[in-house]
């Protein structure tokens, strides 16, 4: 039997007073697709990042790494390793970008890292591998600096540093967690490709099982620290043998909600957002990056809306102009039939409330929860500025209230989800922007995330509009929906019309492109 391309044996990850990953063993061969799966806080990224020794200073490990019989259970020799051998696709590629560099120089770094090629060499790899994770190789593109870029385009950025050096073992942490279906069905087929044709070994860390039916070829189901199932994918698929394995396949149904609205709350008439591009010594406008051209769209008492398409298509960008986070450059919002515009900026946040799309970076680390809540609350509702308040709150979205007193690193993703949830309604908006979700979070906790909004709306009233690239959640949650591609609203309605029925090229060619 050949000798595994890695080898993991009783590893265990601890703090000084916790043990957090315990005892886990397991293997990757050559030209292998191994995926860790488990709901956020299961501790399969800590083990990911531990084969490469990028754990945190409070962090210490156990057990033994070797990678072609290499001992990498110390730091002195994975140096040796890193970026050449194993490359690592993280999961928030916004923190792993150099702000300072373009996403073209940041290619060609790793380059001229790890081969010997010469500069003009190098330009002409940067172009290849920007062609191979699909994004434009045009000089306006490599030239651009990651604040320049949508959160999808970032992370193919991500995919071709890792490429640039040449690894045979491409650890993936949520590779496609920030990518539309159809980009997802790209990158993925990318990185078969990538395994067929340079015999690519890959750890792929993923709570999607659909990408995981795509990609594996094993399946190992993390639950608090210890792998409680290793097999063959098809048997695992088939029939898993541990209840939380049985849990992690429940899918969502079909979508069966009341559609008895009452008044309308917002109103977008023509909206369009555009950024200036600037160029010459005097940096004069020469034309526009027409993020939102033209949407109009409407939401009324105890509707939810869905804004769908690809990274870059402008619905966050929608997102923050209804939340007038950026300024409209023609067209109008009102909220109940007032423009959004006359509203003093605390009245108008307390209508409309956001929970965003990275929810660890929109808590601040060095404050405890009860500290993020009550800062919100002093500034818009200040009757209801005290513990008891927020002990009701946490109650309310399913939360103990013993959990004010920590910090966000000390939960999981889906805690401080529930916790962003909890600050949106602390203020009792009438509607709430939900940007992404669930995007990075396992079939079970969605689940429980999307009923809770859904009974806080039935409780409260409260509407939402909902940013997302996931059909099952549209298809589970929405009444009515916006396609929308390059700024642009291609095809919008009722959802189950659309679903069952798209008339547009491109949302059949979406709808096609969902992984089963």
């Amino acid at each position: 039997m050949p000798r595994p391309l890695l080898n993991i044996e009783n590893l265990s990850i601890f703090t000084k007073s916790q043990k957090i990953v315990k005892n886990i063993s397991f293997s990757i061969n050559q030209g292998e697709i191994f995926a860790l799966v488990g709901e956020s806080g299961s501790g399969k990224s800590l083990t990911a990042l531990s084969v490469v020794d990028l754990l945190a200073k409070n962090l210490k490990k156990s057990g033994n790494i070797t990678y072609e019989g290499a001992d990498l259970s110390h730091s002195q020799n994975i140096q040796n390793f890193r970026g050449s051998e194993i490359a690592f696709i993280f999961q928030d590629p916004t923190n792993s970008l150099n702000p300072i560099m373009t996403i073209g120089e940041q290619v060609d770094e790793v380059l001229a890292l790890h081969t010997n090629l010469s500069k003009k060499q190098r330009k002409s790899s940067v172009l290849d591998l920007f062609k191979q994770v699909d994004l434009d190789t045009s000089n306006q593109m490599v030239t651009r600096y990651p604040h320049q870029v949508s959160g999808g385009q970032k992370q193919r950025v991500m995919i071709a540093c890792a490429l640039a050096g040449g690894a045979k073992l491409l650890i993936a942490d949520e590779p496609t967690t920030a990518l539309d279906v159809t980009t997802q069905k790209q990158v993925l087929e990318l990185l078969l490709d990538l395994r067929k044709n340079r015999k690519l070994s890959i750890l792929l860390i993923t709570h999607d099982l659909s990408v995981v039916k795509l990609m594996a070829d094993r399946v190992a189901v993390m639950h608090q620290g210890s792998i409680i199932e290793n097999r063959d994918k098809t048997e695992f698929f088939k029939n898993p043998i541990e209840a939380y394995s049985k849990k992690l396949l429940v899918s969502l149904p079909k979508g069966n909600r009341d559609q008895t609205f009452g008044n309308v709350l917002i109103k977008g008439d023509k909206v369009k957002v555009y950024f200036p591009i600037k160029t010459g010594l005097f940096r004069r406008t020469t034309d526009y990056v027409r993020a939102v051209d033209e949407i109009s769209f409407s939401l009324k008492q105890g509707q939810n809306l869905a804004i769908v398409g690809e990274s870059g298509s402008g619905k966050t960008t929608l997102a923050k102009a209804i939340m007038r986070q950026l300024s409209l450059f023609d067209g109008h919002v009102s909220m109940d039939n007032q423009p959004i515009t006359d509203y003093a900026r605390k009245a108008y946040a307390s209508k409309v409330q956001i929970v965003f799309q990275n929810v660890t970076s929109s808590f601040n680390p060095r404050m405890r929860i009860s500290q993020t809540l009550l800062e919100g609350l002093q500034a818009l509702n200040p009757s209801q500025a005290n513990t008891t308040y927020l002990s009701e709150l946490l109650q309310e979205v399913e939360l103990d209230p013993e959990l004010m007193h920590r910090y966000p690193h000390e939960l999981s993703g889906g805690q401080l989800q529930r916790l962003s949830i909890a600050r949106a309604i602390s203020v009792n908006p009438e509607v709430i922007i939900c940007d992404e979700p669930t995007s990075a979070l396992d079939a079970t906790v969605k689940v429980q995330i999307l009923d809770l909004l859904l009974r806080l709306q039935r409780e409260k009233g409260v509407s939402y509009i909902i940013i997302t690239h996931d059909i099952s959640i549209v298809d589970y949650f929405s009444d009515h929906m916006i396609v929308m591609k390059q700024g642009k609203a291609l095809e919008s309605g009722v959802t189950h019309d659309i679903l069952a029925n798209p008339k547009n090229d491109y949302t059949q060619a979406l709808l096609s492109s969902v992984l089963s």
